[in-house]
């Protein structure tokens, strides 16, 4: 019989797969009183590329005062166990917490799926073994704020205060005039038509024509400044989305979708069209309804109150609905980027996954994920399907209750037909705001579970090199001397250089020296994985070592320009990317000041030259998506002429002729090494290391050869000599 003890905890939601240990340990730390930033927990985590280790996630509960009990808990005694929530190994990948069982039922807090409760079959076969208990030591100290997800609404319209100052000072000029077309309607029933005042009847009727033209001119500029304050702000939030995302360290990139990342763009403006069209619009209503519910007061307080008791039932009970599916609307949120950047996935890969016949794979994969969206979304619906019902109702029991007392008011005496009009008329005006409460919790809800895709960004720590490298080439956009304005590096040094992709690893790299002064060309050789590619990643300055130093011109990377390795080096990394434009655009990234001659000259190094120019119209020639008109040796070619076109000082080619055959490889290789630039070159192949001046064989991380190749090749037991004997007997060399 399952433990009948259960407990409620705040599920805190995860926006990538890699954070669900630094989640669940902010929903343990929530339900003790402590409210830790999740973008903090993620650093304290060492979340990584593969997530979180369980001793990384007990040192950051030890840190805030929790101490912890791993231990390895059977099913049964997890049913017998008495305290709860714990944090628990699912499926061997991923972690949640356990608040406890009930009727037959196991309760949940999964970052990944919000509150939720499952059977006890279902978790028997899902549980891994592992728990987390942490409970509070004595150095624990309830504390922080819950996180506000109104806040990045109230960062993105700061900057327009002066444009919200000018919306709210017509939409109080549109209050009054409807006050006063109230008023006037009122005194043109009792004087006109219930008293017989003639003289009275024409100019009443000429200042209600002139107080509504007024509140149609009100709203017309209403809409206008709205209009104008979407375009403003979507611009700039586009803007500071793309420096935003450019400023990220190469590290943010690694364990999240392309697709989802560029989805952000979009959403971004979405955000922005409904955030000013439906969520500010609903508030200049609210503020007009306001002023015009202390309008009704002076027409009849009674009235005024039931209807004000009425309708803040209504608002109670959608503001409740609406905090209901806070973290229902993340996953929501989540679930579509997710399965959008998967399909941006399959279309981009769509040649691999058709050849190996994992469309079925693929499918279910996607299929997961938007079948989440969909139910979430139908879910929503529903939601509002309620509201919409509520808000009705209390409409026309508005209505019913207001006309059965002013009736009874009348007849008293208390007040007269040209008041109940007059009262019904503002009423209506209140009511047609109420009734978009429906729409609009539908509209905050999708908001607040879209921004937190935003909001992720803010949580990264960003590279402060990239930040500034960035807002520097952007006011240096187009700028026909970007080039000479920052100076430019020779020399490379790798002085003990070390490498741990989070704080807690092991180093993947230790110790390296490695000299590359201006002219030399290197080698990188060794086996996959040994870490060739990571050390070019480090020397291009995509990654940061975590021990020693790099030094560019004997300056380290904090005392120089941070756009000087963007302009000095030359990268050409494995995966090549080509734009649906021309040749031109894809060497020159749009970029018009640089010189024909210079892209001429990168295409005649990269071995390209003949075929653009036998091309209608040579460098203007149209390539599709992803160079599909191309072949795969054609595409490095253009990767490597895009590359030189900046004239580095630097260039590093990693696998970049792995899809050359034997001759066009060493000719592209030769027009290269004949340059007066250093080289840093990575392949399999071992053509381009003979090629070399100097190399370093690699093996788990480490230099264990260094030297020039006719010094390698004479160490007959040595590494670099058996990669040379095995490449010069493999079938390819034979038959060539």
């Amino acid at each position: 019989m399952a433990n009948s003890q259960r407990v409620k905890t705040r599920c805190v939601m995860q926006y990538q797969p890699t954070e669900c240990g630094a989640a669940s340990l902010a929903t343990i730390l929530s339900f003790y009183g402590r409210y830790v930033p999740l973008k903090t927990l993620r650093e304290d985590c060492n979340v990584g590329r593969d997530g979180s280790k369980a001793s990384d996630i007990v040192k950051a509960g030890s840190k805030y005062g929790l101490d912890c009990t791993a231990k390895r808990l059977s099913f049964t005694d997890l049913q017998n166990y008495t305290r709860y929530p714990l944090v628990i190994f699912w499926k061997n990948k991923h972690w949640l917490v356990l608040e406890g069982f009930k009727a037959d039922r196991a309760f949940l807090a999964d970052p990944s799926q919000g509150n939720i409760y499952i059977s006890i079959q279902e978790f028997i076969s899902s549980y891994s073994g592992v728990s987390l208990d942490f409970y509070p030591s004595n150095t624990f100290i309830k504390g922080g704020q819950t996180e506000n997800k109104f806040v990045f609404f109230i960062a993105l319209l700061m900057p327009y205060l002066p444009q919200l100052g000018s919306l709210v000072l017509v939409t109080i000029i549109q209050a009054f005039s409807l006050l006063a077309i109230s008023g006037l309607t009122s005194q043109f029933i009792n004087t006109f038509l219930q008293q017989g005042r003639i003289p009275f009847g024409l100019p009443i009727f000429w200042l209600s024509v002139m107080a509504l033209l007024v509140t149609v001119m009100s709203q017309v500029y209403q809409y206008s400044l709205l209009r104008r304050l979407n375009l403003v702000l979507s611009k700039k939030s586009v803007l500071d989305l793309f420096v935003d995302l450019f400023s990220l360290p190469y590290t943010y990139y690694i364990s999240r979708l392309q697709g989802e990342l560029s989805g952000r763009f979009v959403l971004i403006l979405q955000i922005c069209q409904s955030f000013i069209s439906s969520v500010v619009s609903f508030f200049l209503s609210l503020i007009k309804a306001l002023i015009v519910l202390i309008g009704s007061f002076l027409i009849s307080k009674s009235l005024a109150l039931i209807t004000i008791a009425i309708f803040s039932i209504n608002v109670i009970i959608s503001y409740y609905l609406t905090n209901l599916r806070e973290n229902r609307n993340k996953l929501m949120a989540f679930e579509q980027g997710f399965a959008n950047g998967m399909c941006q996935v399959i279309m981009s890969d769509f040649e691999s996954i058709k050849s190996s016949g994992q469309e079925q794979l693929f499918l279910q994969n996607w299929q997961q994920h938007y079948a989440s969206y969909v139910r979430e979304n139908q879910t929503l619906g529903r939601d509002i399907s309620y509201n919409s019902i509520l808000s009705n109702f209390s409409n026309i029991f508005t209505s019913l209750v207001l006309t059965g007392i002013a009736g009874l008011l009348i007849l008293t005496g208390s007040i007269s037909l040209g008041t109940l009009v007059a009262f019904q008329f503002l009423v209506s005006q209140i009511s047609s705001t109420i009734l978009q409460l429906p729409s609009i919790t539908s509209s905050i809800q999708t908001l607040v579970g879209s921004s937190g895709r935003i909001s992720d960004l803010s949580g990264a720590e960003f590279d402060k090199d990239n930040q500034a490298s960035l807002e520097s080439q952007l006011s240096l956009f187009q700028s026909a001397n970007t080039s000479d304005t920052i100076a430019t590096f020779s020399d490379v040094k790798l002085l003990n250089v070390g490498l741990s992709f989070t704080g807690s690893s092991s180093p993947f790299l230790t110790n390296l020296n490695i000299d590359i002064p201006h002219g030399r060309k290197v080698a990188l050789v060794g086996a996959s994985g040994s870490g060739k590619t990571t050390v070019a990643r480090l020397i291009a300055g995509l990654y940061k070592p975590t021990q020693g130093s790099i030094l560019y011109d004997n300056l380290s990377r904090d005392e120089i320009h941070p756009s000087s390795i963007n302009f000095s080096v030359g990268y050409v990394p494995q995966d090549v990317f080509i734009f649906s434009e021309s040749v031109l655009d894809n060497l020159t990234l749009w970029n018009n000041s640089v010189p024909i001659s210079s892209v001429w000259d990168a295409l005649d190094l990269s071995g390209l030259s003949s075929f653009v120019s036998s091309q209608t119209g040579d460098v203007h020639f149209k390539l599709r998506n992803c160079g599909a008109n191309l072949s795969g040796g054609q595409r490095q070619q253009l990767e490597i002429a895009r590359a030189l076109i900046k004239n580095p000082s630097l260039l590093i080619l990693d696998e970049a002729t792995s899809a050359l055959d034997n001759s066009t490889e060493h000719l592209v290789l030769s027009n290269l090494f004949k340059c007066s630039f250093s080289i840093v070159s990575i392949a399999h192949r071992l053509t381009s290391a003979l090629l070399s001046d100097y190399i370093y064989v690699f093996d788990k991380g480490i230099i264990v050869e260094q030297g020039t190749p006719g010094h390698l090749l004479s160490l007959t037991d040595g590494i670099f000599a058996s990669m040379y004997s095995r490449e010069k007997l493999s079938p390819t060399t034979l038959s060539s």
